[in-house]
């Protein structure tokens, strides 16, 4: 018997943890799920084929759930004789049950929200994701797996669609053929056989799944995902976990081997023509206002960008208008700086750009940083100016201030070479939001990366902000100062950036900045303003955690 807590509880078998599931999951303490599919208890032969394992689902499940006890229930053959009666006493008794409209559960499925709401249960119901005007469900994405329909599925898992498998040795058949091979033992998928864009190990790469039948005697006896990489080189792992990205062709018995060598070629070529020259990651919570408006701005490029968003559990519609406008939806929690690096580390691109969701990069910057990242000597990173958006007073204020940053050791670069970014390590998730920009910044100039300032602006929306909301943030700001200041202590930058003197006078004195001054007394008193606002919730930080605490 479980406790009778107020606890929210949600049940099923979550397959592929689609948008139709996360709604159900979101806010949950509990989430039962089972170790087998209840069909292949009842009628084995009309079990689906699943999307997750068991391994698979329970992670998936605790990430949507953002880290519920997630409880695993053998469905055997005295759970398949529970009456819904017994069932609820046993495992429902006093929560919350959270659920889907067409919930059913107990023997011969006579358990339902109704049934619980009339034994005293509160009864949470969550109405069906919809794709299309087509409701969300697990077994609509197998349909659409297997028809090949890759783009499709990832949009209603809210994630692409992956699939981890052990590593096998073949017969060395590819590599006499000029294209060495991955070979991969994932049984049951329910995938269309065919020829395939995916990601794997950090690269890009080409996968067959099927028997490869030209191989004739040699070709397999079990359908075999056989991944090539584009640079030629394997992976030193048992297990590999492959990202499908799009069906390319289907399978085909060529007339000879020399037949099969030009297709693949040709399959390969298209996978240089379609890989993203940038790829945008942005970070979200609850920004279903925000979040069109900064992808939309990215449709005009097509193919050179890709749009990577990472949520944080987001309760309202952000991840699915996401997934609706083609981009690919992961999560993760509960930092900023986390979401950056699972954004960073998921990227196609060679080049990345970190974004919030209330910025909007205009076409003018997009193409400034399309003809730096594809020039002949890019730097390393990129500074990417900003400009607030909203008409109201403090805003021209705030542009006027954020015009002396620029390049400056108060600035955090935000356009990356992912090559850089993987020596580094990317962001330090021990930092909250605020410092880990800084943080990276520094992390660049020790390895001696360089980086350079951009021309063009993005757009940042600061209408809704108030200076009581801008005061919020820089105090949560403070929360990682002392732990980011010890792990760079006697470090001249850092001794800079929480320097009064500099960011009250230097910053806007230094490099002959002062003249801009000159021109806008006015802005500038109201820079000043703010900066003692600002000032008198730093002073903990700057004040009693420099003296009172060394």
């Amino acid at each position: 018997m479980h406790n009778s807590g107020k606890r929210r509880v949600a049940i099923g078998f979550f397959d592929g943890v689609h948008l139709g599931h996360r709604a159900i999951l979101q806010g949950v303490d509990e989430v039962i799920t089972f170790s087998r599919h209840p069909l292949s208890f009842f009628r084995s032969a009309k079990a689906p084929i699943l999307l997750m394992t068991l391994k698979e689902r329970i992670a998936a499940i605790s990430e949507a759930s953002m880290g519920a006890k997630v409880t695993v229930l053998d469905f055997d053959e005295n759970l398949s004789e529970m009456s819904a009666e017994d069932f609820a006493t046993t495992y429902l008794d006093g929560s919350i049950v959270r659920c889907g409209l067409d919930w059913r559960f107990g023997k011969g499925a006579l358990g339902s929200p109704d049934f619980l709401e009339k034994r005293g249960f509160k009864v949470e119901r969550v109405l069906d994701a919809e794709m299309a005007s087509e409701k969300i469900s697990s077994s609509r994405i197998r349909r659409v797996l297997s028809e090949g329909r890759i783009e499709e599925a990832s949009k209603m898992l809210a994630s692409p669609y992956r699939v981890t498998g052990d590593i096998v040795s073949g017969k060395g058949e590819g590599s006499k053929l000029g294209f060495a091979t991955v070979n991969l033992r994932v049984p049951n998928l329910p995938l269309k056989k065919g020829v395939y864009e995916v990601f794997a190990d950090g690269r890009q790469a080409i996968a067959n799944y099927g028997l490869a039948p030209t191989m004739g005697f040699d070709a397999w006896q079990e359908a075999m995902l056989e991944v090539h990489f584009l640079s030629g080189e394997g992976v030193e792992a048992e297990v590999l976990e492959v990202e499908f990205i799009r069906f390319i062709r289907e399978e085909k018995t060529f007339a000879s081997k020399e037949e099969l060598v030009k297709q693949i070629k040709k399959d390969c070529q298209s996978l240089v023509f379609s890989k993203p020259r940038l790829s945008i990651v942005v970070t979200t919570k609850n920004e279903e206002v925000n979040i069109a408006s900064a992808i939309e701005a990215f449709k005009p490029f097509g193919g050179l960008i890709e749009t990577i968003v990472v949520d944080n559990s987001s309760t309202d519609k952000t991840k699915e208008i996401a997934s609706f406008l083609g981009a690919r939806v992961f999560n993760k929690g509960p930092e900023r700086s986390a979401q950056r690096n699972l954004g960073w580390r998921n990227a196609r691109a060679d080049w990345v750009m970190v974004l919030d969701a209330d910025m909007i990069v205009p076409e003018s910057a997009i193409r400034e940083v399309i003809s730096k990242i594809t020039g002949e000597k890019p730097a390393d990173a990129y500074w990417v100016p900003e400009v607030r958006t909203g008409g109201t007073w403090r805003v021209k204020v705030r542009n006027f201030e954020r015009s002396f940053y620029n390049g400056t050791c108060v600035d955090a670069l935000r356009l990356f070479s992912k090559r850089a970014l993987i020596e580094t390590g990317g962001y330090d998730e021990s930092l909250l939001a605020g410092p880990e920009d800084w943080d990276l910044d520094i992390t660049f100039k020790k390895l001696g990366f360089k980086a350079e300032v951009l021309q063009e602006p993005l757009f940042h929306n600061e209408k809704n902000l108030t200076y009581s909301k801008m005061l919020a943030k820089k105090a949560y700001y403070t929360k990682s100062f002392a732990p980011y200041k010890a792990k760079w202590r006697g470090e001249e930058i850092v001794k800079k950036q929480f320097s009064p003197f500099y960011r009250f006078i230097g910053v806007f004195i230094e490099n002959g900045k002062w003249r801009k001054i000159l021109l806008h007394p006015i802005l500038f008193a109201g820079v000043t303003f703010e900066r003692f606002s600002v000032g008198v919730v730093y002073l903990k930080s700057i004040l009693f955690d420099n003296i009172f605490r060394r």
